[in-house]
């Protein structure tokens, strides 16, 4: 790559033959949307630039969690760390669409509580007052309602201690 993101990578067939003085690549793609210009050298010859390519985000073609919720919680008590799901086209990169409301469950022994139903601002979602309640282990999983949907890592609630009470020693 040329010019364009400095955090995007070519990928594909990036060496070819040279057949009769042509060299045809037909698998490149490029990983993040952008204008960009690649470059293209050969030994001996002069190296040429291409005229700038756009390349833009496909459509929604599935969710990620870009931040996970706390590994471990307190029945009742809101998650220290918050989810944040991000909506994604085939490529893996953020479709920025504002609006989709994405739903967040918990499969699990207890109920989701707080803001489980969140609209995308610039194709992220955060989640705000999530908490669940009885102890357990859970996933968390987040759908638009139609095909996109992505599960957590697993969060748990911790069984609370258990207190033992002994009798009172003969005197």
């Amino acid at each position: 790559i040329a010019t364009g993101n400095t955090n995007a990578f070519l990928s594909g067939g990036t060496n070819r033959a040279v057949i009769a003085g042509d060299a045809t690549f037909q698998d490149l793609a490029i990983n993040s949307n952008g204008s960009y210009t690649i470059r293209f050298s050969y030994a001996g010859v002069p190296a040429v630039t291409s005229a700038a390519i756009s390349v833009v985000v496909g459509p929604p073609a599935n969710l990620l969690v870009v931040t996970q919720p706390s590994a471990i919680v307190t029945s009742g008590v809101v998650f220290v760390r918050q989810p944040v799901v991000a909506i994604i086209d085939a490529g893996g990169n953020r479709v920025v669409t504002s609006g989709v409301p994405v739903y967040a469950e918990a499969v699990g022994p207890g109920s989701l509580h707080g803001n489980t139903n969140v609209a995308s601002i610039n194709g992220l979602v955060h989640y705000t007052g999530l908490y669940l309640t009885n102890g357990g282990s859970y996933v968390l999983t987040f759908g638009d309602g139609n095909a996109l949907v992505v599960e957590s890592d697993p969060v748990a609630i911790p069984a609370p201690p258990t207190v033992t009470t002994l009798p009172p020693e003969p005197v």
